[in-house]
């Protein structure tokens, strides 16, 4: 079992809680630490992940999906939340057809390190605009990641929406600790193979820079004509 939430910060409140959560959704928006605003609903685990996010604007007073294996705890009451129980199992079978979204940090191993795929193909001397490579070497990356985890997605059949850079700064506090992200955001249908491998894959993710906002998989199930 795992849980489905869309959370965002009370920003419309005045006051109390509702000017601190204001002062957070300005604060994270601008040194780009969203990714710590969301890991506090989940409390000290010991840096232990078992959640998976997205978001849908440029900070946490938009809406934030969450795929996770407990329910969000909202200690301080900055957060509207919205969360039901998520069994997979109960939705989709085996030769499901659906249609699926994701933004992926979609990286290729280079000797010792793993490089954006999309940089990496420029390294090796494509000279195509960002854009053009992302729509060439991301959707065949990424049928190979979805079909281990039981979903089969031909790569000619997904539609490249958006491939941009993201930096952050882990910590505030000091200089030259920037981290810059490559994500991708790709759309597509296909089918569901093994439900059981799609009910882990979902939770783990997809990709690198999960921690991040990247490596979350929206599906539905197509409705049978």
């Amino acid at each position: 079992m795992m849980y489905m939430s869309s959370v965002r910060l009370k920003t419309g409140e005045k006051g109390g809680t509702g000017a601190l959560a204001v002062f957070l959704a300005g604060s994270v928006n601008l040194i780009g630490q969203a990714h710590q605003v969301v890991w506090s609903l989940f409390g000290d685990q010991g840096g232990k992940r078992d959640f998976l996010y997205r978001m849908t604007g440029s900070g946490p007073s938009e809406p934030v999906l969450l795929y996770s294996a407990r329910k969000v705890t909202d200690a301080h009451g900055l957060w509207e939340v919205q969360t039901r129980e998520f069994d997979l199992g109960a939705e989709l079978a085996a030769g499901d057809r659906i249609t699926w979204s994701i933004r992926v940090n979609a990286t290729v191993k280079s000797g010792s390190k793993r490089h954006d795929i999309v940089m990496h193909a420029r390294r090796e001397g494509d000279t195509a605009h960002w854009d053009e490579i992302a729509q060439r070497v991301v959707p065949p990356w990424l049928s190979a990641k979805l079909a281990d985890i039981g979903v089969d997605a031909a790569a000619g059949k997904m539609a490249v929406e958006a491939y941009s850079k993201r930096r952050f700064l882990n910590n505030p506090m000091k200089r030259g600790e920037n981290v810059t992200v490559a994500a991708t955001d790709v759309r597509g249908i296909g089918t569901v193979r093994d439900p059981d491998l799609l009910r882990a894959g979902l939770l783990a993710g997809v990709g690198s820079g999960r921690i991040y906002g990247c490596g979350m998989l929206l599906l539905k199930r197509v409705a049978a004509a």
